[in-house]
């Protein structure tokens, strides 16, 4: 993706617009780009920009996965704000349990299989 090199070079504010016409277009479809933005705004210690992905992410449809939460995670204990990072402790506890029940599903386990 085109704005993951941007924000290699330094250049995050055009990353970010980058990003947000990729959104505007569909050309976000699945987590993975919705991730590689949040880390980027990780990365810049701005977890307020990191936390709008993560949302808007949700309302366009991409449930975070545990790739999104150990993004924030790290970038929560980056900047020391140990509250906000165990804060996201429910959500992960949420996506953990449905995760174990989709194991525990012999017609989901057997799909997983085919």
């Amino acid at each position: 993706c085109a704005f993951i090199g941007l924000a290699r070079e330094g250049y995050y504010e055009d990353a970010s617009r980058v990003f947000k016409r990729l959104v505007e277009l569909g050309g976000a479809k699945d987590q993975f780009a919705w991730n590689m933005m949040m880390a980027i705004e990780c990365q810049r210690g701005d977890m307020e920009a990191a936390m709008e992905v993560l949302e808007n992410m949700k309302e366009a449809g991409w449930p975070p996965n545990i790739t999104s939460y150990s993004i924030m995670l790290e970038g929560y204990t980056g900047i020391s704000d140990w509250p906000s990072a165990l804060a996201l402790r429910d959500n992960v506890m949420d996506l953990r349990q449905s995760l174990t029940r989709i194991a525990k599903d012999p017609v989901a386990t057997e799909a997983a299989a085919s």
